[in-house]
């Protein structure tokens, strides 16, 4: 694979140059990368290695020749974005399509206007870089998709719109009932604004303050290389125009107002839009089950988080077990076939309780998962060679309900693949369970169907 990147080089004077980086095939390990420049001209030398291990990057070595002018940091994140956009495009999620479902239209309740409660405030970079120092204003790194601007020309000329005071978009945000700002529409400006007055990047490739190329917001110990002070003024005194969705606003108001917003640039999916609404502890527990070591065994790390389709699976299991688990205090609506929904709801139930449960959740969770490798090893939860969600959701329903060490005598007594082939004969042989995992699943009776032959497969052991 190759990676372009475009840097700055220091050859007596800065020059503009792009170079390939290429996956180095000599390494068998697939998770171990190591990326390296061609040669070239400008004799720049790059190795960019690192090791992948629970989906995070771990072991990070990052080497450069002294002509390259990028930080360490800002060469990788350039990597790394183009990468991950890449293997995206060519490879699937690792879970069935949704497309086939053919799910009919949920007649949707009109709300009352009266209910979309946006306040509108004008308010400076300083009180805006301010209230995200005081953690008052959420830019954790694994809010929305991860993917934040890593071309420096970009982010630079972002920053040079406020120096010629030409104004920036509007902000959306979502306040919670803590009063935390959640970003609903800026996030990556935003982040390109702190990290810029963090001192994280120089300014490049400017269109028409050409002087400032160079100049990093400020460098205490060497003014030279800082923004002159009316620069630095006019920055943290740029006003920004935004749009702050009121918590008492209902679900439905503001997944609406999102879905209306996010129509340019890199749209969100629906998990990405249900995370935007998620409050830390929602987030982290999402995060938490999605690297754990459990839910990778049961699912064959076949999933890819890159659109977070792993955390909305997971998401799908939460929302049924909260529905079947009445030990838990939080009352689930009714599942009546209109997913998102549903999961939106989850998200809000979640929220509220505040990490209330997340102990339990994730204990039977794990408990699910380790249940469903030990009976039906790398293939379970799938009907193709791909993740289906439907057995996904409906056996884990059942697992998270069974003893282990009473799977492990069964297994003893009936053999290893007992339940295995046991669940591939009833797919195969049950034309109503292999049409209710493969048509139309979101549908309720489909979602009942698959949910009772779960059940009848695992009667013994519950």
């Amino acid at each position: 694979m190759e990676i372009p990147l475009n840097i700055h080089i220091n050859n007596n004077e800065e020059e503009s140059v792009d170079i390939i980086l290429r996956l180095d095939k000599k390494i068998d390990n697939e998770n171990i990368h190591c990326w390296i420049a061609e040669k070239n001209d400008g004799n720049v030398e790059i190795t960019i290695s690192y090791l992948l291990e629970n989906k995070s990057i771990v072991n990070k070595v990052i080497r450069k020749s002294n002509n390259v002018l990028e930080s360490e940091d800002e060469l990788f994140n350039q990597l790394w974005e183009k990468y991950i956009n890449i293997s995206s495009k060519e490879t699937i999620d690792g879970v069935e399509s949704d497309n086939n479902e053919n799910n009919k239209t949920i007649d949707k309740e009109p709300y009352d206007p009266k209910l979309i409660r946006i306040d509108s405030k004008n308010l400076s970079v300083a009180q805006i870089y301010d209230m995200i120092k005081n953690n008052e204003i959420d830019l954790t790194p694994d809010f929305q998709r991860n993917i934040v601007w890593n071309s420096i020309t970009d982010k630079s000329r972002l920053i040079e719109s406020m120096l010629l005071r030409i104004p920036l978009p509007v902000f959306y945000f979502s306040a919670d009932e803590d009063g935390i700002l959640q970003v609903v529409d800026g996030m990556q400006r935003l982040t390109v604004i702190r990290d810029f007055m963090d001192n994280k990047f120089v300014l490049r490739n400017l269109e028409y303050l050409n002087e400032l190329n160079g100049k990093i917001f400020n460098k205490k110990d060497n003014h030279d290389k800082s923004l002159p002070n009316e620069y630095r003024r006019r920055i943290e005194l740029t006003q920004l125009i935004c749009n702050i969705i009121d918590p008492q606003s209902p679900q439905e108001v503001k997944y609406d107002i999102f879905k209306r917003i996010n129509t340019v640039g890199k749209v969100l999916n629906a998990q990405e839009m249900r995370n935007a609404f998620s409050k830390p502890c929602t987030r982290n527990l999402l995060k938490t089950l999605s690297h754990s070591e459990y839910f990778l065994k049961a699912t064959n790390n076949r999933i890819n988080p890159t659109r977070m389709v792993d955390k909305e699976i997971i998401l799908r299991f939460i929302a049924f077990y909260l529905l079947d688990n009445t030990n838990i205090d939080i009352e689930q609506k009714e599942y009546n076939g209109d997913v998102d929904d549903f999961l939106g709801n989850t998200i809000e139930l979640l929220n509220k309780a505040d990490g209330k449960y997340d102990d339990v959740i994730i204990k039977d969770f794990n408990k699910a998962m380790k249940n469903a490798y030990s009976l039906f090893g790398s293939k379970a939860f799938k009907k193709t060679n791909l993740i289906n969600k439907s057995l996904f959701v409906s056996l884990s329903r059942v697992l998270w309900k069974i003893d282990t060490e009473k799977i492990d005598n069964q297994l003893k007594n009936k053999g290893e693949t007992y339940y295995q082939n046991l669940l591939e004969s009833l797919i195969n042989e049950e034309e109503v369970y292999n049409n209710a995992l493969s048509a139309s699943t979101n549908q309720p009776n489909k979602v009942q169907i698959a949910y009772k032959y779960a059940q009848e497969l695992l009667r013994e052991l519950l």
